[in-house]
């Protein structure tokens, strides 16, 4: 697309009516405008779809982008703590925010994402092999076995942290110790 083309397309996408927009009217809007270079336009547009599909993930997932590209730190996080506010079951937005403080250097903020999450649900196995795999990878696997222990002594019924502890076992090469 050209500039010009996308100076079209915001001028043909204008014209329906705000009480007809649907939320892939705004996102095709907001993508006019980033393709015509007006990055603050983009946010307006996003910012007033969620005005109006105020429980839109796709919607609030573009405009986190948005600030993400601006490096709007502020924003960022306050956009993704919304998007799990609306959709607290989905794991995977745990996950963004984790990375994001992550990204940003703020190790202690992405593992608090995941014990915020463990504390609301202690008996949750996703969310407590979620906090192992994060573990694993930020402080080793011998700090992600003492949690694993941790938990098949809190939780002695539940095979999956003891599974979860024998592949990690395999995986430092500790074959003995995971029979």
């Amino acid at each position: 697309f050209s500039e010009k083309k996308y100076k079209d397309s915001i001028d043909i996408v204008s014209g329906i009516k705000d009480e007809n927009r649907s939320k892939d009217v705004y996102i095709l809007l907001a993508a006019s405008y980033y393709g015509a270079g007006n990055k603050s336009k983009v946010i307006e547009v996003l910012t007033e779809g969620i005005q109006r599909y105020n429980k839109s993930i796709q919607l609030r997932s573009v405009l986190t982008k948005a600030y993400l590209e601006e490096e709007n730190e502020e924003a960022v996080i306050k956009s993704l703590k919304e998007i799990i506010d609306i959709e607290p079951d989905n794991l995977a937005h745990y996950g963004a925010l984790s990375n994001y403080y992550e990204k940003t250097g703020n190790l202690e903020k992405a593992k608090n994402v995941y014990r915020d999450l463990v504390n609301s649900a202690p008996g949750n196995e996703d969310y407590q092999l979620l906090m192992t795999n994060f573990i694993a990878t930020k402080s080793g696997n011998n700090e992600a076995k003492k949690y694993l222990e941790k938990l098949t002594t809190q939780y002695p019924n539940v095979d999956t942290y003891a599974i979860a502890q024998s592949q990690l076992e395999l995986k430092t090469g500790n074959d003995e110790e995971a029979v």
